[in-house]
């Protein structure tokens, strides 16, 4: 009877990956941990966008204003 030829290096099992998801444990962060902070991050920083052009287009406009042209020159 013949033997079973050895298992290649290639067939081996790979080891489980670890599961990430919080498992209550004190410093434990999670994968769903971490994607709730990227998306509050990434929500964070198109507001700060979105107002930084906004406010930049009304800086824009008050300092073009006619009115504003007459109060840097001063009185007279």
């Amino acid at each position: 009877m013949m033997q079973p030829l050895p298992r290649r290096a290639a067939e081996e099992p790979r080891p489980q990956q670890p599961d990430l998801a919080p498992t209550g444990r004190i410093g434990t962060i999670g994968r769903t941990t971490e994607r709730r902070t990227a998306r509050i991050v990434g929500t964070l920083f198109l507001v700060a966008m979105v107002t930084s052009i906004v406010g930049g287009g009304l800086i824009e406009s008050v300092l073009k204003a006619p009115e504003y042209e007459r109060l840097r020159e001063g009185p007279g």
